[in-house]
């Protein structure tokens, strides 16, 4: 089976693969270090699982040269939604809207 990704796909992932990778390390330090609301804590999880589901794509697109199931995509919008509608009411609780 050919490789379906160019170079520059590839490329691109990676550098997106490696942001990731950031994400997850500071969100995990500041749930260590920080003493944070429950909610918080739980958007910061759903940003790591979000961020590690991400890096997982990557590796399965340049290991075996395909792309993870389009399941993995519909718990990564719905995992994201959810943080979306998440942090637009805290940020409008926070803003005191």
């Amino acid at each position: 089976m050919s490789n379906p990704f160019t170079a520059v796909d590839n490329s691109i992932d990676i550098v997106g693969a490696v942001i990731f990778a950031m994400v997850i390390f500071w969100a995990v330090n500041y749930i260590w270090e920080n003493h944070l609301t429950t909610q918080a804590k739980i958007m910061y999880a759903a940003i790591i699982m979000i961020s590690a589901m991400q890096i997982f794509q990557v590796v399965m697109q340049m290991l075996l040269k395909n792309f993870a199931s389009f399941r993995i995509w519909d718990i990564i919008n719905y995992i994201t939604a959810m943080l979306f509608l998440a942090m637009v009411h805290r940020m409008a609780k926070k803003e005191k809207l």
